[in-house]
């Protein structure tokens, strides 16, 4: 762990021991508290399209990855709630008194969600997840189950999103 301050509820890392550690009690290296995240150990992956698709709206398709070779298994692992563009995306939330409402569409092209985001203030504009999702991108992974949404009943792991992906409007 780097020198530095961190707040309770940051997330660590570590490579070495293949955990994912949360912090539990604010402070800097030496005094804040951490306590590990999950029973079972973090997995490396590669974003891969399976019949030339990647982004499943709620899901990634990927295979597994060792540092050194890819698996040939394509495996679903579950977007984060606040990234999911299928069944299980947020329709509409209110942000600071705005209530903003969300329409999802699949960009085939590009192999990846966006999403018109439309305000009750009148405000629109689209957005994508970015960075983007692009194929050989790595991620990590925990064990993961869920009852919903459909789309992800079966589906036995969850991206950590340490790439911090999240929509936004480009540039």
């Amino acid at each position: 762990m780097s020198p530095g301050y961190y707040r309770v509820g940051e997330f660590y890392l570590d490579t070495g021991a293949n955990a994912l550690y949360r912090c539990t009690g604010a402070g800097n290296a030496g005094t804040s508290t951490w306590a590990q995240v999950g029973g079972g150990s973090v997995q490396q992956f590669k974003l891969a399209a399976n019949n030339g698709v990647l982004d499943g709206g709620d899901f990634w398709w990927a295979q597994s990855w060792d540092g050194a070779a890819q698996g040939g298994t394509y495996v679903k692992i579950a977007k984060p709630y606040k990234i999911r563009a299928g069944t299980g995306a947020i329709g509409s939330e209110e942000i600071a008194g705005i209530t903003r409402t969300y329409t999802y569409t699949y960009d085939a092209g590009n192999n990846w969600y966006y999403r018109v985001d439309n305000g009750s203030d009148s405000s629109s504009y689209t957005a994508y997840l970015m960075p983007p999702p692009l194929a050989g991108d790595i991620i990590y992974a925990l064990a993961f189950a869920t009852s919903s949404p459909s789309s992800l009943v079966g589906v036995a792991l969850i991206d950590l999103n340490l790439d911090a992906r999240k929509w936004a409007t480009q540039t």
